[in-house]
């Protein structure tokens, strides 16, 4: 079934789905592009509202033939680190269920689960191999498939957000001498974000922080005590044009900038040292082999002064998503130019690396909930 969804896509379809929003991209193989076609905020995110969404964007010419990759939203993926005793794979599988059930309270029966090993390995004592435990419940799953299937798209694949990001991370330093070395990523998300760091194609750190560009707006909106939405206004125009223009300058004086840096100081601090504990373990884990740099992505990506503050907490340099992208053919780029919303390049980080999954017909890698995706789509 799947070797047949992709032997008749022209396109694929890269779909990070939020509980309030959802970016779309297509990867067109006829070219090596990878291009966004639509962001869209929810009023409600009901099943109904993304079907309708999906129809009006997307038309019944693209929907017919086209296969899609999505992601589950952040909040929706439970995630654990633990250390377990070396074991053989059949034997890592039961106990990485028992585990889920017993930690994230759900029913065996009702949920997926999954891991990555992260490579590190401690001794006996301290509890033998790394591994982060994942997973999400069939009702969740089943929500974010509905809505793709109601409108004819062909799912092929349920992902996480850190498994898209990875992706994106690797394609991000493959042109580099330096691909070897291991590289952080944070997505500074909507309602939360996510600290990866990756070695060599695997993700050997994952980390959700419940901080993101939410928790921005509403510290905006206290400190200069203003509604929500007008906090939300100012913030987006504010990153849009630190995006656009290198700068805010052209919007915000002086003076209204520095307010506006002063209101998200607190929460851009708490970030810091949620980064500054992950980037400690991840180096403790491998032995003081630490990252050597930092990607910045995720909507809230260039909030005005954080790259500097984390690159002098953290003593390593630090890049801000410029959402360019590259293959062995040619370069791969997400347009500066607004789409609906005005999303900067570097908010459509997942989406792309959606589109950048497995090619066509390669089975190899084993995908994010991919036995239950095909149970539900057969």
């Amino acid at each position: 079934m799947i070797r047949e969804w992709f032997t008749a896509a022209s396109s694929v379809f890269g779909i990070d789905l939020g509980h309030r929003s959802m970016k779309i991209a297509r990867l067109s193989e006829n070219q090596p592009r990878i291009e966004p076609i639509a962001s869209v905020r929810f009023e409600s995110g009901s099943e109904d509202e993304i079907t309708e969404s999906l129809s009006s964007i997307l038309g019944s010419e693209l929907l017919s033939q086209s296969v899609c990759v999505v992601s589950l939203p952040r909040e929706d993926v439970c995630i654990h680190t633990l250390r377990l005793p070396c074991q053989g794979e059949k034997e890592l599988r039961k106990t990485v269920a028992r585990e889920a059930s017993s930690r994230f309270d759900l029913d065996p029966e009702t949920m997926e689960v999954d891991c990555i090993r992260t490579g590190a390995v401690h001794s006996a004592a301290a509890g033998g191999q790394e591994v982060v435990i994942y997973s999400a419940s069939h009702r969740i799953i089943d929500m974010c498939l509905r809505p793709l299937i109601r409108v004819g798209l062909k799912p092929v694949r349920v992902e996480t957000n850190f498994s898209a990001l990875a992706r994106y991370a690797t394609r991000w330093v493959s042109n580099d001498d330096s691909a070897k070395s291991p590289v952080a990523v944070l997505d500074l998300g909507a309602r939360g974000s996510t600290l990866i760091v990756v070695r060599e194609s695997n993700i050997t750190l994952c980390r959700p922080i419940a901080l993101g560009d939410e928790q921005m707006t509403r510290s905006v909106g206290k400190y200069l005590n203003i509604s929500m939405s007008s906090a939300a206004k100012v913030r987006a125009l504010r990153i849009w044009q630190a995006a656009t223009c290198g700068g805010a300058s052209s919007v915000f004086d002086p003076e209204h900038d520095r307010e506006l840096r002063k209101a998200v100081h607190p929460v851009l601090l708490e970030l810091i040292e949620e980064i500054s504990i992950g980037l400690w373990s991840d180096a403790a884990a491998f032995h003081g082999h630490s990252v050597d740099r930092l990607l910045l992505t995720g909507c809230a990506a260039h909030e005005s002064g954080f790259a500097e503050l984390v690159a002098k907490a953290c003593h390593l340099p630090v890049t801000v998503d410029p959402g360019l992208l590259f293959d062995s053919q040619d370069r791969i780029r997400i347009g500066d130019t607004s789409v609906e919303g005005k999303e900067p390049a570097s908010a459509w980080s997942v989406a792309v690396g959606l589109c950048l999954g497995d090619s066509a017909g390669d089975q190899s890698r084993r995908s994010d909930f991919g036995d239950f995706v095909l149970r539900r789509a057969a």
